[in-house]
């Protein structure tokens, strides 16, 4: 069911919330203190973004989530989607950028010069930014799940191939295959469906 989909949503985003808190304490408070860096100052800059970003998308999620217990028409509840998963795409590619061979080889050339603390530093800074890709990855798959649901809700008809052929499945209050009946089954692709 959609609001217990955008529940999951929500919970995913505060999971992803926390790994990005995380590595920006990393960053900013766990970095050896007797040395003082520019590139480690960007890195937190670009989490503190990308923190701005999820407060955004859990806003955007929360309306969706009252929109969805108001029983509003789909209509009102994909934009809030659609604006979710655009800010995630933003959260994607900050990470992707942060641990991008560009970003990533100076911090490491930095931390073998200057040893100590540095090294270790690196290691959990990119445990951090390993966290923060899973915590992407449950939201993903948490807004793809409401966006399904949603679809359903509006009366959109999922296709699924089988060896047999091809099945077409009508909306449903929730996602679950198993209850949908099977409108035409054994019809090859390209034949319409009266």
């Amino acid at each position: 069911m959609l609001s217990t989909n955008l529940e999951h949503l929500m919970a995913a985003l505060e999971q992803l919330r926390a790994a990005l808190l995380a590595l920006q304490i990393t960053i900013a408070e766990d970095r050896p203190q007797r040395d003082e860096s520019a590139l480690v100052d960007l890195f937190g800059d670009a989490v503190t973004d990308q923190l701005g970003w999820l407060a955004e998308a859990q806003q955007i999620v929360d309306s969706a989530r009252r929109a969805a217990n108001d029983r509003r028409p789909p209509g009102e509840i994909w934009p809030h989607l659609i604006t979710c998963d655009e800010r995630l795409a933003q959260i994607e590619y900050g990470c992707f950028d942060l641990g991008s061979h560009n970003r990533m080889t100076p911090l490491v050339r930095m931390g073998r010069q200057r040893g100590g603390e540095w090294p270790a530093w690196l290691s959990s800074v990119q445990q951090g930014l390993d966290a923060v890709q899973n915590g992407l990855f449950a939201g993903r798959h948490a807004l793809v799940a409401c966006m399904r649901d949603l679809a359903e809700y509006s009366g959109a008809v999922m296709v699924q191939s089988t060896a047999i052929g091809q099945q077409f499945f009508g909306p449903a209050e929730r996602w679950n295959q198993q209850a949908y009946p099977a409108v035409a089954v054994g019809q090859t692709m390209g034949t319409p469906v009266d």
